[in-house]
This record gives C-alpha cells, sequence and structure tokens, in this order.
C-alpha cells in the first residue's frame, strides 16, 4: 500500500510508534531522517511532527571531526520540535577527556544552543570527563535549568589525568526543579548540603562512594523516595544509626565483582514498607556473594512482595534462610539468572514435596526469562512440588524467548498445570548493568 494514501495524522502516528522502537542513537540513520527521505510527502509529514525531533542524543566523540556537524543537527532538532519537553543526552567520549581549550569551547557551543531551550528540558543526561567541563556546566545549568526538568542524569566518568577530587553537584539541584522526580548521579560527585530533593521520588546512585554521614543525609534529604537504586555503594555498616525509610517500595542493588555492599545497606535502612526487592548482577555473580554476611542474623521483610533476581547465579550449599526473610512474597521473578538453581534453591525435597515447613506460601506467580533453551525438568519440578504442597502457583510468565524454547507438547502440558502468561523482555527486564570504566558505560544513560 501507498504511503500517499494515508492520512497525514495516521503516518505520523506510524513514524512515532517505529521511533519508539529504535536504539538510542543519533545519527543520520536514525527513523525520522529515513522517514523523511522516503517521499516528498513523508518529508512535509516527519518535518511537521514535533514529538520525532524531541529526544537529542549526540556524542561529539562519535563523529571523529565532524563537530559542526553535530551541532548543527542539534539546531535542527530543537528546531523541528517547537515547544515539545525534551529530552537531551550529551555524551562527552573522547572530545571531553582532556581539560584542553578546544574540548571546552565544544562544550560552550553546545551549551550555547541549547540555553534557549534549557525551559524545554524535561529529561537531562550529560557525561562529564574534565573538571573545566564541569564547571561550565555547573556555571550555566544552575541559572538556567528549567522548572519543566523531571529526570537528571549527571556522570562523571573516570578522570584520565590523574585520580579526581569529587566534584561537588548541588548547584543543579536546587527549589525551582519542582518536578524533578528522578535524580540519578554516578561517579565522583561530592554534595554540597542541604540538598532540595523534596519531589525526588527515584534516587540512582552509583559509584560515588560516601561516607555514611553524606549518604543518610542524601536519603534524608529525599522525603518521598519511593524507588533507590544502588550501584556498588561502599560504606561500613558496623556502628551506623539506622536510616528510616518509610516510603521506600522499591530497592534495586546492582553490583559487579563486590557484592559486599548490599549487605551494609539492608543492616543500615529500615524499610518497614518495602514491596520489592531487585537483585543485580553485572558479572554472574553468586547470590550469597550478596547475602551471606546476613545469613547469621538478618532481617525478616514481611512487607515484600515481590523478589527480583537478574543475572545472579546459585551457588551449591545454598540454603533457604534468604527465601525465608520473606514470608509474604508472591512473586519471584527470575530474569536471565541460573533457573535450576533459583527453583531448586526455592524448594526442598523435605519440605516442598512432603507438604512441610513450606517456603513462600503465599507464592502464586513465577516469572522467567533465559536467553538460551530452558531446562524443563526443574520447573515443572518445581511446579508439581508446589501442588503438592497445597500451594501451588496460579500464574507462570515466560518471556517470548523462553517459551519458543519448549515443543508444543511441553506447552500443552505446562497448560495443563498453571495459567501460562506469555510476555515481552522490554521493559521488564530490571536495571542494566552499567560500571565505571569505558567497557561497561557503552549505555550509560540508561
Amino acid at each position: 500500500m501507498s504511503l500517499l494514501i494515508l492520512p497525514h495524522e495516521l503516518l505520523s502516528r506510524i513514524f512515532l510508534d517505529t521511533l519508539h522502537l529504535t536504539p538510542h542513537v543519533q545519527t543520520k540513520s536514525r527513523p525520522e531522517f529515513f522517514f523523511a527521505h522516503i517521499s516528498q510527502y513523508c518529508r512535509t509529514v516527519t518535518l511537521s511532527t514535533p514529538l520525532l525531533w524531541t529526544n537529542v542524543r549526540v556524542s561529539l566523540a562519535q563523529l571523529d571531526g565532524r563537530r559542526d556537524d553535530a551541532l548543527e543537527m542539534v539546531v535542527g532538532y530543537f528546531a523541528r520540535s517547537k515547544i515539545c519537553p525534551l529530552k537531551v543526552i550529551l555524551s562527552n567520549g573522547r572530545w571531553a577527556s582532556d581539560p584542553d581549550e578546544e574540548s571546552l569551547d565544544a562544550l560552550t557551543a553546545f551549551l550555547t544552543i541549547l540555553l534557549p531551550h534549557a525551559h524545554r528540558l524535561q529529561s537531562f543526561a550529560i557525561e562529564i570527563m574534565s573538571y573545566g567541563a564541569w564547571h561550565t556546566i555547573c556555571d550555566v545549568l544552575r541559572r538556567h535549568l528549567g522548572p519543566q526538568i523531571e529526570s537528571l542524569h549527571i556522570s562523571i566518568a573516570p578522570m584520565r589525568f590523574g585520580v579526581p577530587t569529587p566534584l561537588e553537584y548541588s548547584p543543579l539541584v536546587h527549589k525551582g526543579l519542582p518536578r524533578l522526580s528522578h535524580l540519578r548521579l554516578s561517579g565522583r560527585h561530592e554534595p554540597r548540603l542541604p540538598l532540595q530533593l523534596e519531589h525526588v521520588t527515584c534516587l540512582d546512585i552509583g559509584f560515588t562512594f560516601w561516607p555514611y554521614p553524606i549518604f543518610r543525609s542524601i536519603i534524608l534529604a529525599t522525603p518521598r523516595l519511593s524507588h533507590l537504586i544502588l550501584r556498588n555503594e561502599a560504606f561500613p555498616a558496623t556502628q551506623n544509626p539506622p536510616i528510616d525509610v518509610p516510603s521506600l517500595r522499591i530497592l534495586t542493588l546492582v553490583a559487579g565483582e563486590d557484592c559486599d555492599y548490599a549487605a551494609d545497606v539492608l543492616i543500615t535502612l529500615n524499610m518497614l514498607n518495602l514491596e520489592k526487592l531487585e537483585l543485580v548482577s553485572a558479572d554472574s555473580c553468586p547470590l550469597n556473594n550478596f547475602w551471606d554476611p546476613l545469613f547469621i542474623e538478618g532481617p525478616e521483610y514481611p512487607s515484600v512482595k515481590t523478589v527480583s533476581f537478574s543475572s545472579l547465579v546459585f551457588m551449591p550449599g545454598m540454603h533457604s534462610k534468604f527465601l525465608r526473610q520473606f514470608p509474604n512474597v508472591t512473586h519471584l521473578k527470575i530474569m536471565d539468572s541460573d533457573l535450576q538453581g533459583i527453583l531448586n534453591f526455592s524448594m526442598t525435597d523435605t519440605s516442598l514435596l512432603h507438604g512441610v515447613d513450606i517456603l513462600c506460601p503465599a507464592l502464586s506467580t513465577v516469572t522467567l526469562h533465559t536467553s538460551i533453551a530452558m531446562d524443563m525438568e526443574p520447573l515443572l519440578l518445581f511446579i508439581r512440588a508446589r501442588i503438592a504442597s497445597r500451594n501451588p502457583l496460579e500464574r507462570l510468565r515466560l518471556s517470548h524467548e523462553a517459551l519458543e524454547s519448549f515443543s508444543e507438547e511441553i506447552k500443552g502440558g505446562l497448560r495443563l498445570i498453571v495459567d501460562v502468561e506469555e510476555f515481552s523482555v522490554d521493559g521488564e527486564e530490571e536495571v542494566r548493568w552499567l560500571g565505571g570504566s569505558s567497557e561497561t558505560e557503552r549505555c550509560w544513560w540508561e
């Protein structure tokens, strides 16, 4: 069917839906440029659809000397988006890796283009790789960051000229940001207290390595905090008074080589109303690396309803004390983790199979995703054990990839004993691992 017969509004909606399915790359191969070159009619529709031009993602380093082209592209996006809210990602990369005059000139040029539109910023993420760049950004944005901003992400990448001194970020967080609900800080930041975080509901902190007093001040300055994401935070829990976080509903712990910090966090935070715990590993680390320090005397979390594992491995000899700390959990979510280990860990022959001392008696839903062929034996054993214990599963959620690895016969057999639901992994995966090196921070803004 020719696109020429489609109404303007319908074609515009098709273009927008297609755009949302594409990767976050800011090049001239992006769909909006492709749409504009299909035909003159498509070009007219594309250029007159402001929402196609609101996501500005630019990395001058990737353009290898064509910096002027990148800035010209940004000018075009700002003009075509008209009055729509903007989502801007500035990846400095190599071009700002050294504090030279040329780098700062390029940054200043970008900010000069941005400033007339700063009041439209809805989301702003920036990667900083030099001291000069940091001071330039602070000086400009503390005066121009508009009240429409909802999400702010500041990432200070490893400096290439010695050990960096922690940098202050507080000038960017002030009372004039009433809609700021999502704040992510990664790298060597040094907060200047007090902070104005009363509207922030999601706080994402990574690789800052704050001492306990600073961490406590940040948490207490966020009275509406409902989702806390910690990536390799490190402070000793010994002799620190607990921090009450009554508003916290979701805690996400992301770990790489070192998982020990998780125990300190869980001992320190008093989360009476926590509903969901997400454990995410970068290196498929064993769960006991997260939890061993708590096995001797760990707190219970009766309010937790969902426990999620992402890229985790279960080591031989794991025992049931982990899940006993969540007696009322109803949803177990396993994303690209050691399926057999977790399911075996969630049941034992002496408990579930014989109906004695059952783990997670309220468990009703299991969500599974794996990027490799799934072994059915532990899954079927788990489901049958729940049935035998008179605590059967009500729903089994399987990713499209997992379900496709089963034969039609197995799918039919599963549907006879449990309600099977298929889901798409997009939007289901927990927070991606984002490390502190160039190799692991390719998508540092996610």
